[in-house]
């Protein structure tokens, strides 16, 4: 199976299948600059779109999305507890809310929650054989005053997602790599061990260039493939699936 995946900012991607647009944590105006926006409005224009926000924190959730997705053929959502809890006003009544344990099916995806060590959830998506994850704000979270107790704790969370994850073949995984902390929020670990078909680095607030230092941490045996995007807009195609 073929998916298109895009750039939008931070950690708004887009992922096209052929029958339907996965738009993943669309910030807030004040996090899409002119250029993010022309990148939105393309992929968005006459497509199908599951929107999904895996928390309520303004790098990750639009309070005007219903307005930017108004030129789609199509709408739906599946949002975080969190969001719905806060925001309802700002969803569709129908819209789907993501709590953890639960399972949405939706056509042929499944959509599963997991618990976030920040707000909100993560999110596994299976269609057609292929797995697909998406962090949100999951991840290694070492902040400069963390007490030792909260690191250990931070990190022992972190290792059970990596568990979690690694009993499974993923193909695509969504996850942090933020640029202000020296452990890159956790993403040499998650390459190291998860080993993706296809690794796509979130949080780096258009920090671009930082992103590449990703390419020296790729264990050489695990042939994951790394997407080194630069600019909104910027897109990769690949094969995913069994």
């Amino acid at each position: 199976m073929q998916v298109r995946i895009t750039y939008i900012h931070h950690s708004c991607f887009c992922l096209r299948f052929s029958d339907r647009l996965l738009l993943f944590d669309c910030p807030g105006p004040e996090h899409r600059g002119p250029e993010a926006e022309r990148a939105l409005q393309k992929e968005i224009s006459g497509s199908r779109v599951l929107a999904l926000f895996s928390h309520s924190h303004a790098d990750h959730f639009a309070e005007d999305i219903q307005d930017i997705l108004r030129p789609a053929a199509e709408a739906s959502f599946l949002v975080a507890d969190d969001v719905a809890d806060l925001h309802e006003d700002r969803i569709p009544q129908e819209s789907l809310v993501a709590e953890p344990g639960i399972t949405h099916v939706l056509e042929d995806m499944s959509l599963s929650a997991y618990a976030s060590n920040d707000m909100g959830v993560a999110f596994f998506i299976r269609k057609q054989g292929a797995v697909i994850y998406f962090g949100g704000d999951l991840a290694h979270w070492e902040w400069p005053g963390l007490t030792p107790a909260a690191r250990r704790a931070g990190s022992i969370f972190f290792q059970g997602m990596l568990e979690e994850l690694k009993q499974q073949k993923v193909h695509v995984a969504f996850s942090n790599a933020d640029p202000r902390l020296d452990n890159l929020a956790g993403a040499s670990r998650f390459l190291e061990e998860v080993r993706p078909g296809l690794f796509v680095p979130l949080h780096s607030f258009g920090r671009t260039e930082q992103i590449r230092i990703l390419q020296d941490k790729i264990p050489a045996e695990s042939g994951t493939r790394l997407f080194l995007y630069q600019r909104p807009g910027d897109s990769l195609t690949a094969d995913i699936g069994p």
